[in-house]
């Protein structure tokens, strides 16, 4: 992908189901949900997961996808600006979220609904 004439070595992660649940192999990621199906992506619990420190992904409703993401979390982690993400068609709506560099507390920046 070339933004601005720089070359960012993007990957997508493409969701067509209800569900989905981050791994090791989404670092750096972009999942992109595209359904109309209100859908839930879930934060693996850090202790069980072997996330990398530093993990980072971002979510996404494709564009014209006018589902609801709810995040939800595994074990005893918690998760800082906890919400929904529901698409405007006139934008794309967004998330990055990132391990906190705590045991087992992630951190979600973004547009949430």
């Amino acid at each position: 992908m070339s933004y601005y004439g720089l070359n960012l070595n993007i990957e997508f992660v493409d969701v067509a189901g209800a569900a989905y649940t981050l791994t090791e192999a989404d670092n750096g990621k972009i999942i992109r949900f595209n359904t109309a199906a209100a859908c839930t992506l879930t934060l693996p619990e850090q202790a069980t997961a072997s996330l990398p420190e530093g993990f980072n992904a971002q979510f996404r409703n494709a564009h014209a996808a006018p589902g609801q993401i709810t995040l939800a979390t595994e074990g005893t982690d918690t998760l800082s600006g906890a919400g929904t993400v529901t698409n405007d068609s006139s934008k794309l709506n967004g998330v990055y979220l990132e391990t906190a560099g705590t045991p087992n507390a992630w951190v979600a920046v973004g547009d949430f609904a």
